[in-house]
């Protein structure tokens, strides 16, 4: 279920962003309902991206679903003639990139016809794909309206071919059920606590603290608390924070692994004293270890 990020990153911090990236994709419902009646239209679904630009460089964010039991994306037969309807674009910016899709009805009737233990559905993907101006010809043919179906339908041969500097190629697994189940999966909650925290500004050399609490399973009814705590306690979850400056303090941060319900975390970012005064970014992502996530964005000021 875990986002994957691809990009040229060797010898590089982790924590610090300081090319274009694609950091964390969220599905909001985490678990999509699809109907394969054609009565019922099926919800629209939100993907959320987490993303950095620090440098400016412009260009799109391209995102497609794929669906692919061997052969390749589904969808390239579903779209044939229609590709703008398979592709979205949107301009690259640092922070949050929102996108809608509707799952085909198509899809809906083949997991129609999976047994029961196939589901929930977790073959589908969502990709996400970006590149610095002039780096990939395939992603500026699509803004031009012109689409590589062949190419953009077997995204893992795709990543081998990009160049290791200037692009970004994400996927999280998409979560799909027929009905809505017991178990059924929901996005975790981040809440930034402004009032713990104080100003988000601090002295070049000096460490900002950022202070956040956190509800793993915030629609739980009182029932599934007393039933299921332990089981959802030993699945545990991880935070994955990012910063355009800086590095993460590791001995005055919080862990960053849980197995809380709830909680609070404190990040710790170690300015450099060599770092220029202005704005720079911070991001973190909270993943459930059952497919569930949230996503946090936003900026400090280095004095």
């Amino acid at each position: 279920m875990l986002w994957l990020a691809l990009a040229c990153n060797q010898g590089k911090s982790s924590f610090l962003m300081d090319e274009l990236r694609i950091l964390a994709i969220q599905s909001d419902p985490a678990e999509i309902i699809v109907s394969n009646d054609s009565t019922i239209n099926t919800s629209e679904v939100s993907i959320n991206l987490l993303t950095t630009d620090p440098l400016t460089q412009g260009g799109n964010i391209m995102l497609w679903t794929c669906f692919d039991i061997g052969e390749g994306c589904l969808e390239a037969s579903i779209f044939e003639n229609s590709p703008a309807s398979w592709f979205q674009l949107q301009p690259l910016r640092q922070g949050t990139v929102n996108f809608s899709i509707s799952v085909p009805q198509a899809l809906g009737e083949v997991l129609g016809t999976l047994p029961p233990d196939f589901l929930p559905f977790t073959l589908a993907n969502i990709w996400a794909f970006t590149c610095a101006p002039g780096v990939c010809p395939s992603l500026e043919d699509a803004q031009n309206g012109t689409y590589d179906i062949e190419a953009l339908s077997q995204p893992f041969q795709l990543m081998e071919t990009l160049p290791m500097e200037g692009t970004s190629l994400a996927y999280r697994s998409l979560i799909l059920n027929t009905a809505v189940s017991e178990e059924r999966v929901f996005n975790p909650t981040l809440q930034f606590l402004e009032s713990e925290t104080g100003p988000r500004s601090v002295a070049a050399g000096e460490t900002l603290y950022l202070q956040f609490a956190y509800e793993r399973f915030p629609n739980a009814t009182t029932e599934d608390d007393d039933t299921e705590s332990d089981d959802k306690e030993n699945e545990g979850a991880l935070f994955y924070p990012f910063a355009t400056v800086g590095e993460i303090n590791r001995e005055e941060s919080d862990s960053l692994y849980t197995e809380e319900i709830s909680g609070s975390l404190q990040v710790a970012i170690d300015i450099p004293p060599e770092t220029p005064a202005g704005n720079h970014h911070f991001f973190l992502s909270l993943e459930n270890f059952n497919g569930g996530n949230d996503l946090w964005e936003g900026t400090f000021t280095v004095e």
